[in-house]
């Protein structure tokens, strides 16, 4: 996908912010710090829209956009015994050292982990292009799932729920669920 073209998904978005809770983003890009996407995640939060970026597939140690943006929910793949899989993304991002001052905003924190929360992403079942269904793998497999939750989140309440507080309960939940 053209970068061109994402942005103008993202702007679509934004624009439609009352039809639009959460954005799933299951993209890569040739960067693992994608510059011209973090405007479009900064603008999507002021309108109520919680964004789950994928974490990557290309192992620990990596990450890319818009996962690794501070400001969406990073995704990454667990597999059914809830262990983290090969192909899953995960690294301590460094805000200074990934992200010029010209596009980092001082709000960010200083370093952030990503995936900051898991899912299924081995054996998901999905609908194929070819007809049917087929088993597929991945961190894009796994970000669905987490949209899945907050829409859940979403449908409890009349209100707008800030991205900070779904984040903290999403990871308070996992905490508890694998005994950390």
């Amino acid at each position: 996908m053209i970068l061109g073209d994402l942005l103008a998904g993202f702007e679509w978005v934004v624009t439609h912010e009352r039809d639009i809770d959460i954005l799933v983003t299951n993209l890569y890009s040739n960067r693992e710090c994608e510059f011209g996407l973090v405007d479009p995640v900064q603008n999507a939060r002021p309108n109520g829209i919680i964004t789950v970026g994928t974490a990557g597939n290309a192992g620990p140690g990596t990450s890319t956009s818009p996962g690794n943006i501070p400001d969406a929910l990073s995704v990454g793949s667990i597999d059914s015994s809830d262990r983290l899989t090969d192909v899953s993304g995960g690294e301590l991002v460094a805000t200074e050292d990934a992200w010029p001052d010209s596009v980092a905003p001082p709000e960010w924190p200083s370093t952030s982990f990503v995936p900051e929360v898991v899912a299924p992403g081995i054996d998901v079942l999905s609908a194929s292009s070819r007809g049917g269904y087929s088993q597929r793998r991945g961190t894009s497999f796994a970000g669905p799932h987490v949209a899945g939750v907050i829409a859940l989140m979403h449908s409890t309440t009349d209100q707008e729920l800030p991205m900070n507080d779904v984040r903290r309960v999403l990871q308070r939940k996992q905490a508890e669920c694998f005994g950390a």
